[in-house]
Formats: C-alpha cells, sequence, structure tokens
C-alpha cells in the first residue's frame, strides 16, 4: 500500500491484530501520531509515522517497534512485512508461505 493508502484506512481507527505465533494485540492509531498497543493485559503507549510507503511504530523498552510495508490479502485484511529502516523493501513472499509478521484488520 502507498503512504496515502495507509494513511486514509488506519489513522483514526481502532485495529487488531495476530502474531504469527497466534498472540493477538489491539491498537489505536491517532491522528496526532500517537497509539495505544494493547496485548492480552499489557498495555504501551506509542508513536507511529510513515518512512515512505513504511508504516513505522515505535515504543518504551522492551518493545522497540519497527517499519512494515502493508499489504492487503482481503476486503479488511492486511498482512505486515517488516522492512529495514534505511533500505528499501524487497518484494513480500507469497501469503501461502506464511512469513508475514503480522496480520490486521480495521474493528470498524
Amino acid at each position: 500500500m502507498s503512504r496515502d493508502e495507509i494513511v486514509a484506512a488506519f489513522v483514526g481507527q481502532q485495529l487488531s491484530g495476530i502474531y504469527p505465533s497466534g498472540i493477538r494485540w489491539k491498537e489505536r492509531i491517532r491522528p496526532d501520531g500517537t497509539s495505544d498497543y494493547r496485548e492480552g493485559s499489557a498495555q504501551r503507549d506509542g508513536r507511529w509515522s510513515m518512512r515512505g510507503d513504511h508504516f513505522c511504530f515505535s515504543y518504551a523498552l522492551p518493545q522497540s517497534g519497527g517499519c512494515f510495508q502493508v499489504v492487503p490479502v482481503g476486503r479488511n485484511c492486511y498482512e505486515l512485512y517488516a522492512v529495514g529502516i534505511g533500505g528499501g523493501a524487497e518484494p513480500p513472499p507469497s501469503s501461502a508461505q506464511k512469513f508475514w509478521n503480522g496480520r490486521m484488520w480495521r474493528e470498524d
């Protein structure tokens, strides 16, 4: 997805997601660049930003965050692929190969 598509789809939204391990999470993406991340009973205040077409997050340690290429795989299902902060992303692997770092959807 492009920067504009990511901002239009996710800013101001409550997202839910799942990691390949099966752990579920939720995150509120606020228009002011902050976020509220929750995983089970754990809560972390965060910040989100865009670096080109990559959706980036940062949190207080021990969870530092990262940047992701967002790939739509359904009407309201998206896969996240980690990318290096300093370089471009390689094309994401096939969804069938399950190399995604997370899947997410808007709760709306």
